[in-house]
């Protein structure tokens, strides 16, 4: 009797458990996102890419080091007089977005809703973009070919798998105050008029070195969800946000396997918040090529 009345009382306190984790998870969009941990140690990428995704969209993105971000003290309040700022790196020797980072503010990103953002131009196309392309390192260009962006069926409708994706989204602010390199270069026709004071600024968010092969899976929900959270948090508070992205290669592929994304407010050293993620660049009921970009729908 008294062994059952035990298994009994563990059985109720697991319910209550799980019940308790479910109402928690059901109270943010980010906590339907799962709780695997990843170790922020000198192989990190590495690690990342050991992770898999299961499929389902629900899962796109898993926390990493406990969801906390790793900016030093220093990098926090890197350029903060500035108020708002994003920097780019040079594409790598094979053609490869290497990452952008950010200090995000509530002028910027109001600043940058008052304009219409400008289309891609020729030029921005991201390794993996096209098939059978080779890259020319002195104009930082890839050589237009047949493009891998296909058409997919998926949830009864026609998609594609890919997009260009931000590393840094243009709803955080554009970078009208942006330091580093950038390729492709916008006409003042292309541009609207609220953009010719600070054009150089506001196309380096429409760069290359901004932008990757990413699926639509990987920049909506994926991305987007995250974006969205960050923008609602600043315009909230008046706080700025520190923030990071960086896609991760698996050897020499064209197509990163995910973006590791950070992002910490920096008046109040991350209590309001705090995100430390790995998005996978992956797509429902396709396989990818990352060495060449090329896709697949399942079954073919």
């Amino acid at each position: 009797m008294a062994k059952k009345k035990t298994l009994t009382a563990t059985l109720i306190a697991l319910a209550i458990a799980a019940a308790g984790a479910y109402l928690n998870n059901a109270q943010s969009p980010a906590q339907s996102t799962p709780t695997t941990q990843v170790s922020t140690t000198a192989t990190q990428d590495q690690d990342l890419l050991k992770l898999k995704w299961d499929g389902n969209i629900a899962h796109i993105a898993v926390k990493v080091n406990q969801n906390q971000a790793t900016f030093t003290s220093a990098q926090l309040k890197q350029d903060l007089n500035k108020d708002t700022w994003m920097a780019t790196q040079h594409l790598d020797a094979l053609g490869r977005t290497l990452g952008a980072e950010a200090l995000i503010s509530k002028t910027g990103i109001y600043e940058t809703k008052a304009v219409e953002r400008p289309d891609f131009v020729r030029t921005m196309q991201p390794s993996g973009w096209f098939l059978n392309s080779t890259y020319n390192a002195s104009q930082q260009e890839w050589r237009r070919t047949k493009s891998n962006n296909r058409p997919i069926y998926l949830d009864g409708e026609q998609k594609t798998v890919y997009s260009r994706g931000h590393l840094i989204g243009w709803q955080l602010g554009g970078g009208y105050h942006w330091i580093g390199s950038k390729n492709g270069y916008y006409r003042d026709s292309q541009l609207t008029q609220e953009n010719q004071r600070d054009a150089n600024g506001w196309q380096a968010n429409m760069t290359t070195n901004n932008l990757t092969t990413s699926t639509m899976d990987q920049n909506d929900p994926g991305m987007n969800n995250y974006e969205q959270q960050i923008a609602a948090f600043v315009k909230t508070t008046g706080k700025h946000v520190r923030y990071r992205v960086t896609p991760i290669y698996q050897g020499n592929e064209l197509v990163p396997r995910g973006n590791h994304l950070e992002a910490k407010s920096v008046e109040d050293n991350g209590s309001g918040l705090n995100l430390n993620l790995y998005i996978f660049n992956a797509m429902r009921d396709t396989r990818i090529d990352y060495a060449t970009g090329q896709t697949y729908q399942e079954g073919e």
